[in-house]
């Protein structure tokens, strides 16, 4: 489909327990009754750095495409929820549409996990870990007064969705749109205070390095930029040493202990 931008996938590729992982399935309710399918990743009790990151993956697949992702932060003791939006993945069913660059109904989605997670784990801090579409829900639920939400772990960064639209229908030929005017997400992007670490690529074209770099220069809040080789979303490849997603696991510690409130 040329117009499509969101793509969700209701098959599971894989499941935490192929790896071997310790986690919980549930179902979290949004105020407006969708039910969303959600894995809580435990990490073992000597390793537990009461840490918790949500996924707010991109408009791609469903959660079960990010479970090496998670083991790989899980293993360094972090709390990892992952969940589905509506329409994606066994959450309920929910009529997309494809030509959006985003739903805003996702970022209700995202508010009702950030909501029960943190009510419902135990942590010292509170982390959304978000990819592509969405850095923008993550965006805009930072942006909101009173947000539980200690820090922001970025990769594919949308700076400007008006700008994110144009470069998609000019590069590849889509008929996207917006939900919403592009201008309450640029004010959303000033109004974010907390720390915020962003992984960039040098081969992107949509999310793009100089993209990322601006939102760094002359900001007094703590944000820093990880640039790797490589393509959109490609961080974890780009930045294995040992194992999967190694060194940018290794990256994400650093920050979190520089920027230790």
């Amino acid at each position: 489909i040329a117009a499509c931008a969101i793509n969700p996938s209701r098959e599971y590729t894989t499941t935490p327990d192929s790896l071997g992982l310790e986690y919980q399935t549930l179902k979290i309710s949004t105020p407006d009754g969708y039910a969303l399918n959600t894995w809580i990743y435990s990490p073992n009790l000597e390793k537990d750095n009461k840490t918790v990151l949500v996924l707010a993956y991109g408009d791609a697949g469903n959660m079960s495409h990010f479970v090496y992702h998670a083991a790989a932060f899980v293993q360094q003791g972090f709390t990892v929820v992952t969940f589905d939006y509506r329409g994606f993945g066994r959450s309920s069913g929910f009529p997309i549409r494809r030509d959006f660059l985003y739903h805003t109904e996702f970022l209700d989605d995202l508010t009702a996990v950030v909501a029960y997670t943190n009510a419902n784990l135990p942590h010292q801090k509170f982390g959304i870990w978000a990819l592509s579409m969405g850095t923008i829900l993550a965006t805009l639920a930072a942006a909101r007064e009173e947000a539980p939400i200690d820090f922001i772990l970025a990769e594919g960064f949308v700076s400007d969705t008006g700008q994110q639209v144009s470069r998609i229908n000019t590069l590849k030929g889509k008929a996207v749109i917006l939900p919403e005017p592009a201008s309450r997400y640029r004010r959303a992007v000033r109004r974010v205070k907390i720390p915020l670490l962003v992984f960039a690529a040098t081969e992107d074209e949509i999310t793009t390095l100089t993209d990322a770099e601006g939102l760094v220069a002359g900001k007094k809040s703590p944000r820093s930029v990880i640039p790797y080789e490589g393509g959109h979303l490609r961080g974890f490849q780009a930045l294995s040493i040992y194992g999967f997603g190694d060194g940018y696991v290794a990256e994400v510690i650093r920050f979190l202990q520089e920027n230790d409130k």
